[in-house]
């Protein structure tokens, strides 16, 4: 076959210290489970990150559909096999904190952005303690008064991606049942 033999790359060490095409393994009762390499993970950060860079000019709607969401889609697509339950969790509270730091940094003005925390149901007095508060955009856009004014609906509503809601579908058709609506079917 002739095949090239790269010393830095080949190795023999335990499933659980290497990596293989961004899948790393760890130990499970029952056997070995699959993860996604901690690189993999960061490389998704940095590409979000990268992405958020440009959406702090654009409607929040059209960003997520147009840029965000096919980038979740296709990683997720591709690490969908590995066990990414809480990890997917703590990706999705990820995300929607970058995106109320957008929001945040969108309305420039105190003024602007007590009114459309008034506007979003906040009260008055948290709307202005938010509005008029002295932390940067990453401390406010994960207090409690953003949370609460932009909670998980509110994005579903504009359609971000889930990996936690896909994870558990696809999980679902694995498992051999799928839902459909209210409906559990065997396939």
């Amino acid at each position: 076959m002739k095949l090239k033999f790269i010393k830095e790359k080949s190795k023999v060490d335990r499933p659980v210290n290497r990596k293989f095409l961004g899948f790393s393994f760890y130990y499970k009762k029952g056997g070995v489970g699959i993860r996604v390499a901690p690189k993999s993970i960061s490389r998704l950060k940095d590409k979000i990150r990268e992405l958020c860079k440009y959406g702090k000019g654009m409607n929040l709607e059209i960003f997520i559909h147009e840029k965000l969401n096919p980038c979740l889609r296709g990683w997720f697509n591709y690490y969908k096999i590995a066990d990414i339950k809480s990890l997917g969790h703590e990706l999705d509270q990820w995300i929607r904190h970058r995106l109320r730091t957008i929001m945040w940094r969108q309305w420039k003005c105190n003024w602007t952005r007590y009114v459309n925390m008034c506007k979003a149901g906040l009260s008055k007095t948290e709307a202005r303690m938010a509005a008029f508060s002295n932390r940067g955009p990453w401390h406010i856009a994960c207090g409690l008064s953003m949370n609460a004014a932009f909670s998980i609906s509110y994005f579903d509503n504009l359609g971000l991606f889930c990996f936690k809601a896909q994870y558990m579908r696809f999980k679902q058709l694995v498992n051999g049942t799928a839902v459909y609506g209210s409906v559990r079917m065997v396939v």
